[in-house]
């Protein structure tokens, strides 16, 4: 994910510096890559349920090996980031383009662009990780970005001051990408917390939509570092962390009932060898 983030935005970088330096509008093509960066992003999350059931038919085929498995699944990331990390990328020369005015102010101009950026990245990632996932978990989240930013690019073409066709499209990208974000379809929470990624090989995919309609999701969270959720199926109750089972009243009982052992002889030994 990482490497997909941070290669789509170097190579959308490359690309908007040479549209940037042509570019009679700098301003309608910064809201052009605003614009479809979040909308991008934004299909790529009403994709999700899909994604996660290729992923089923990914980890479940027969003769599926390691390496197979991790080029396809970097694949279906790509797929899903990549256009819309270069689009990011592509938004910063656009941005200088927009904000260097003079040649006279340029190095101010350039730092004072860096600093709003950089001070930008560091808040958003803060508010997202800690305020806004925890609170209304990601898929809301991103509803929230997308709308936060369909709006400031709408105030961008009103304080640039593009006029004519270019405004009326710009305006109209506005509000489409307004709309998806309101409009954005929700997840399946069972499949989600179903460990798609995990127990496919032994369930299949029929046997999976069987497996989802016949247990009961009893809670789930997302947070800023995983996704909590607790299961009810066939009588066994199992606590997930991004869909993984690391507690259950069921067959992970033997492993947590040793897991009282080593508390239980460190306070032997020191009661047999008081300090």
């Amino acid at each position: 994910v990482v490497a997909v983030s941070i290669g789509g935005i170097a190579a959308g970088s490359a690309l908007g510096s040479r549209l940037a330096a042509r570019s009679p509008q700098p301003a309608l093509g910064l809201a052009v890559c605003l614009l479809s960066s979040v909308g991008l992003a934004s299909a790529a999350a009403a994709g999700v349920d899909r994604a996660l059931l290729v992923m089923v038919e990914l980890v479940a085929a027969e003769g599926a090996s390691f390496n197979g498995l991790l080029i396809r699944q970097a694949l279906l990331v790509a797929v899903l980031l990549a256009p819309a990390s270069v689009a990011f990328g592509a938004a910063f020369p656009f941005g200088i383009a927009v904000g260097a005015k003079t040649d006279e102010k340029v190095v101010s101009d350039l730092g004072l662009i860096y600093a709003v950026n950089t001070t930008g990245a560091i808040a958003g990632a803060l508010l997202a990780g800690f305020v806004l996932i925890p609170s209304l978990g990601l898929h809301d989240t991103i509803r929230v970005a997308t709308v936060v930013v369909a709006l400031g690019t709408l105030a961008l073409l009103l304080v640039a001051r593009v006029t004519g066709h270019s405004r009326v499209v710009g305006v109209a990208a506005c509000a489409l990408v307004l709309s998806m974000g309101f409009a954005l379809p929700s997840w399946s929470q069972p499949l989600l917390a179903s460990g798609v990624y995990k127990y496919s090989p032994d369930l299949g995919r029929s046997d999976l939509e069987t497996w989802l309609a016949a247990g009961r999701l009893l809670y789930y969270r997302e947070g800023s570092t995983a996704t909590v959720s607790v299961r009810e199926a066939l009588g066994n109750r199992s606590l997930s962390i991004d869909g993984k089972v690391d507690a259950s009243n069921g067959a992970d009982m033997l492993t947590q009932r040793l897991l009282a052992h080593l508390p239980l002889l460190l306070q032997v030994l020191r009661l047999r060898n008081p300090p």
